[in-house]
């Protein structure tokens, strides 16, 4: 167990230094919105978790940089005051090399406690933190990928961010599935009984009544999203929400975050850079607003978090199925199941609530997840970006109606009358 964990904590923390190797310092440094941070402060702020949760809380050791404490706190209002999220692009220094001293010496200082900690008294606790950072960090893993791709975009230049082609492929037939009315379980076991990890939000198991309902085999490719396009479903009040409906006229959009019209055809800003559309491949990048919005217009609707999860429950695994550059979403078909993932997050219908039962992390850790529960919804399953291993059933990622950043998709679902 010790040897596996530390080979884990190892492999995670070299993952990150491996992508901010594919960019330049440059690159490293910058941020296009306060949604998409800088990479550098990803590579900071994963190692103050591990610093301040561990090595300052368990073990009482003096802090790297009272300075780093504000600059790499993200959220956490139990620790102290922190830079606001918009200020993270004008932290010039420390530079990108005095944050990758600071990675050496808090995985110097983690790497210790595997030789002198981790069959004491306090070892439960110790295994249980590694655990959540090595989790915590994979979290950013993504967002590295999500935030640089937003970042480069906002360049006119549109640079790409790989030079390895994206291949085309062949959109799955749309099919449905269906699931009978009844009682489905949801959710997972508290840490204390279950031997997999899971965040607080994730739990407890718990049942749920479902109505009779049927989902879509595949998420929603680009043609179909193109004609939700041609049809007018940007000028069309009927498709959207009220919210919705205000910020698209407000700031005047008509496609996808990465779609652009020239000279009379669509393209698609993607790793390899901006490219035309491919119609075959599953939409992305797709907000909450443009998800509900399309589902309506497809005469459906999108999956609740339970029902999601209850057709998912055949699929062997939701691992990423390219953590590798290019990243891009693709179509592949889980083992032993009908279902096709497509390397997106799927948006759902619910609302980011606790489920019955829920207890927050104790401490600090408490602000994880429980604090942001208000105002967001849920996407299940995980996208191309995802780390592997990293991704499961139960997994609820959150984001506002509105945000379109991440790798995010639809899939579609009715109900059964």
């Amino acid at each position: 167990m010790t040897e596996n964990l530390r080979n884990r904590y190892l492999q995670t923390r070299n993952r990150s230094l491996q992508l901010a190797a594919d960019f330049s310092p440059e690159d490293c440094m910058i941020s296009a919105t306060p949604d998409a941070s800088p990479l550098k402060w990803h590579l900071a702020h994963t190692s103050w978790f591990f610093e301040n949760f561990i090595l300052v809380q368990l073990f009482e050791r003096e802090a790297f940089s009272a300075e780093f404490h504000y600059l790499f706190n993200s959220y956490y209002k139990a620790e102290g005051a922190h830079l606001h999220r918009s200020m993270r692009s004008i932290i010039s220094r420390p530079g990108l090399s005095e944050i990758y001293h600071y990675r050496e010496h808090v995985d110097r200082e983690i790497s210790r406690l595997f030789e002198t900690e981790i069959d004491t008294a306090a070892s439960f606790e110790l295994k249980r933190r590694i655990i959540i950072g090595i989790e915590h960090e994979q979290q950013h893993q993504e967002l590295m990928l999500t935030d640089i791709k937003r970042n480069l975009f906002a360049n006119p230049m549109v640079p790409a961010l790989s030079n390895k082609k994206i291949e085309s492929e062949q959109v799955p037939a749309l099919e449905w599935l269906q699931f009978p009315e009844g009682i489905y379980q949801a959710g997972t076991g508290s840490p204390e009984n279950n031997i997999d990890f899971s965040f607080d939000n994730e739990r407890p198991c718990h049942n749920v009544f479902l109505t009779a309902f049927q989902i879509a085999n595949r998420p929603v490719c680009n043609a179909e999203f193109l004609r939700f396009i041609e049809n007018g479903g940007y000028q069309n009040a009927a498709w959207w929400l009220s919210d919705a409906w205000d910020l698209i006229t407000r700031e005047k959009i008509h496609n996808p975050l990465y779609w652009q019209m020239k000279n009379g055809k669509w393209y698609e800003y993607r790793a390899d850079g901006l490219r035309l559309l491919d119609e075959n491949k599953p939409a992305v990048h797709i907000s909450f607003y443009e998800a509900e919005a399309y589902a309506r217009f497809a005469n459906c609707r999108l999956p609740s978090e339970f029902e999601w999860e209850t057709a998912m429950a055949s699929v062997h695994s939701l691992n990423a199925l390219n953590f590798e550059q290019p990243v891009h979403p693709s179509y592949a078909r889980s083992s032993n199941s009908e279902i096709y993932l497509g390397g997106v997050w799927e948006w759902t219908s619910s609302a980011y609530l606790p489920y019955p039962g829920f207890q927050a992390e104790a401490g600090s850790l408490g602000e994880y997840n429980g604090k942001f529960m208000n105002n967001q919804r849920v996407l299940r399953g995980g996208s191309c970006a995802t780390p592997e291993n990293h991704a499961r059933l139960t997994y609820r990622n959150f984001f506002p109606g509105e945000a379109g950043w991440q790798f995010s998709g639809i899939r579609l679902a009715k109900d059964i009358k």
